[in-house]
């Protein structure tokens, strides 16, 4: 098992494919799966339908579940209070093809990434323009600055 690499990389590629620790994920991707990457979580809240939100609390990671499918997977870079992410920010990459996402990044580097179209809705929130695409991006900002990026598998 690789637990929690010493540094923790997610990679949006040029395929579309979203990759943990160069592993594909994608909704058939198993609890099981990721537990092998980075271990065991926390169970943070259990909902009657079978989903499941997970942190790895000392990484800055959130994992829901559906039936022990993956559904999202998503990182804390600044602390902004949404409790559906751990207060720890991760400090491995973020990489949308070679652009590395960071703490610091603002709103405009994100809407003038090349490898995904991404357009804002809101001032503090961000999503991938296909609204047909098996794997959506939201990305949460505070004050122009990012606070998370999650990818939600469909």
């Amino acid at each position: 098992m690789l637990y929690a690499q010493a540094t923790t990389t997610i990679s949006y590629t040029a395929e579309n494919k979203v990759l943990l620790n160069k592993v594909e994920l994608s909704n058939a991707t198993t609890l099981s799966e990721i537990k092998e990457i980075l271990g065991e979580p926390e169970v943070y809240k259990e909902y009657p339908t079978g989903k499941v939100n997970y942190h790895y609390n000392d990484l800055g990671i959130a994992v829901h579940t559906v039936n022990d499918q993956l559904l999202f997977l998503g990182v804390n870079l600044n602390w902004d209070g949404d409790e559906n992410f751990p207060q720890q920010p991760y400090e491995g990459a973020v990489l949308f093809d070679e652009v590395k996402v960071d703490a610091q990044t603002t709103r405009e580097t994100i809407t003038t990434l090349e490898v995904v179209a991404i357009v804002c809705p809101l001032p503090d929130i961000c999503i991938t323009k296909d609204r047909e695409a098996t794997t959506a991006i939201l990305i949460g900002f505070k004050d122009n600055i990012i606070s998370q990026v999650g990818f939600e598998f469909h």
